[in-house]
């Protein structure tokens, strides 16, 4: 069954194109989104209008009276039709669905790596939070997405590589290490309660006061300059406070359940950023300007990108670049790198991505962003400097506390209840879309909400455990019309994954368990458990379950 139903689609109609004499081209053969209409659906009609000079319907019913007298499709299709709108609707038959639900119940990963090999490495990076300012719902984004969408590349057989490029260096350093030695000490700060905590008010202190006195913004560029120029001291201080500040994160990822193959440091870069920056000047693609580095991309309609400052410290965007080369040198030139990371950071993207197509590090298919929408408080984008900001963690133990005392549930089921309910709230919505953040949201108890799904997977655990297993082959013939549905919707598993990772998103993947779940929902009110239903239900076990994985959300 790794031979999905979609390519087996698209190579009967390529056999018939041949047999017609006609080029085949690149066309569509899709899930269709109503069962009313078939379970799959293709354009090709449209393709051949203008070289056959005839309608697409004309067409559609050509194609479609061919595909119907190859015996073969009977294996796979029951039905094929030429609709009037051109295009060709088909229909799983019923012995194909049925050797789906046994090929699923006999296996225990259905459809683990059904791409094939890929020789290409995919490294994935998300998360990447700014170490010194305070992991908000902001960054939750980021990490779960990457989360998600790192565990269905890998589920589908690709060689992936899950990057948290950690912000430890830069100016936002030099200004909190000014802070420090401003406004207190690194022994007082390690003696407080949470010296976490005290570093990021130290720090959105700082970026208030340096507003009002902007000698202070001069200072921590000093420091900055000392930092890169290796001063032992501020080094240590450096050190001491990214420790800390790692360990915070750190609990913050194990409590999301968030794991990573490669932390990478903006810093692991810092000794050989400045002979980069060099090179490029060297070989053309940077230029010196008014005692600065910079690229001038005007002429792609993009701003100029300053590598380093007049004072000689390198910015962010070579650091960028110095980490790519390092992948290079490490994982050769055969990788794929996905950036998940707000849709803010779309200009300066492109930017990086048109530069290492100039130094022929990358071709266009091998950069991909991975761009999310932004959280909203009232209507405005967060802003943790300005105290418009909410803390994650604190969000999930307000979430948690109400979940508790509410379904009298333990403390850990309730922070993993409300971690789900997050990523589901999430990932329904398109990524790039922006979400008005509304603790209200995850406190309702209705369809499309962590309570319904939950309620769903113990009413099928429980009809499951009180029926005995048995080796027994489904029969499609014998189900139910709401049956059958679910198991077409089944059949669509692997095409709902190929569609994610060629979209670069979970969020199909959120909505076709909804979907699943609903379809599951009404199947559960007809009373009578059968062998063949158990069989059923059983597979959708198991794909619900494999859903729940890749989404990073728990059953308790």
């Amino acid at each position: 069954m790794k031979t999905q139903l979609n390519n087996i689609g698209k190579q009967i109609i390529s056999d018939v194109l041949l047999k017609l004499n006609l080029e085949i081209r690149e066309y569509g053969f899709s899930i269709n989104p109503s069962q009313d209409f078939g379970d799959y659906s293709t354009n090709v009609a449209f393709l051949y209008s203008k070289l056959m000079n005839k309608k697409p319907q004309e067409i559609a019913k050509i194609i479609a009276d061919e595909i119907s007298m190859n015996t073969k499709t009977l294996n796979f299709f029951e039905k094929v039709v030429a609709e009037d709108n051109g295009y060709i609707n088909f229909w799983t038959s019923k012995s194909y669905l049925s050797k789906n639900i046994d090929y699923i119940n006999r296996n225990s990963k259905p459809f683990f790596g059904f791409l094939g090999k890929d020789s290409r490495k995919y490294i994935i990076e998300f998360s990447s939070p700014n170490m010194v300012k305070t992991f908000t719902i902001g960054y939750l984004r980021s990490t779960i997405i990457g989360d998600s969408v790192s565990k269905i590349f890998s589920y589908s057989g690709k060689d992936i590589i899950r990057d948290n490029h950690l912000g430890d260096w830069g100016v936002q350093f030099g200004k909190i290490i000014c802070a420090v030695q401003e406004f207190s000490s690194i022994e007082k700060i390690k003696s407080m309660d949470d010296p976490y905590l005290e570093i990021l008010s130290l720090y959105r202190s700082f970026r208030k006061q340096e507003i009002l006195y902007p000698l202070l913004s001069s200072k921590a560029d000093d420091y900055f300059l000392k930092l890169e120029s290796g001063d032992e001291e501020v080094l240590l201080l450096w050190s001491e406070v990214r420790n800390i500040l790692y360990k915070e994160l750190s609990e913050i990822y194990s409590l999301l359940g968030v794991s990573f193959d490669v932390i990478s440091w903006e810093s692991d870069v810092r000794d050989s950023v400045q002979d980069l920056i060099d090179q490029l000047i060297l070989v053309g693609i940077a230029k010196e300007s008014n005692g600065a580095v910079i690229i001038d991309l005007e002429e792609d309609n993009l701003s100029k990108m300053v590598l380093r400052k007049q004072n000689g410290s390198a910015l962010y965007g070579s650091r960028e670049l110095a980490t790519d080369k390092s992948r290079i040198l490490k994982y050769g030139t055969d990788i794929v790198i996905i950036n998940e990371v707000g849709s803010d950071q779309e200009m300066y993207l492109r930017q990086i991505y048109l530069i290492e197509e100039r130094l022929l590090w990358f071709q266009k298919h091998q950069r991909h962003h991975l761009s999310h929408g932004m959280y909203r408080l009232d209507g405005m984008k967060e802003d943790s400097v300005n105290d418009n900001y909410l803390e994650l963690v604190t969000v999930i133990e307000q979430i948690s506390k109400q979940y508790q005392s509410k379904y009298e549930i333990s403390k850990k089921n309730a922070i993993d209840l409300a971690i789900g309910a997050m990523r589901l709230h999430d990932f329904k919505n398109p990524h790039i879309n922006n979400i008005d953040f509304n603790l209200d949201l995850f406190l309702q108890d209705n369809v499309d909400t962590i309570f319904y799904v939950q309620r769903l997977m113990k009413k099928i655990s429980s009809i499951l455990a009180d029926s005995s297993s048995r080796d027994y082959f489904f029969d499609a013939n014998k189900c139910s019309v709401f049956e059958l549905s679910l198991c077409r919707k089944l059949e669509k598993f692997p095409q709902v994954l190929e569609f994610c990772i060629n979209g670069i998103q979970c969020t199909t993947l959120a909505r076709y368990l909804l979907e699943l779940l609903s379809a599951l929902d009404i199947v559960l009110l007809e009373k009578d458990t059968n062998e063949n239903k158990r069989s059923l239900l059983e597979s959708t076990n198991k794909i619900l379950n494999l859903c729940f994985d890749l989404l990073g959300i728990k059953i308790i």
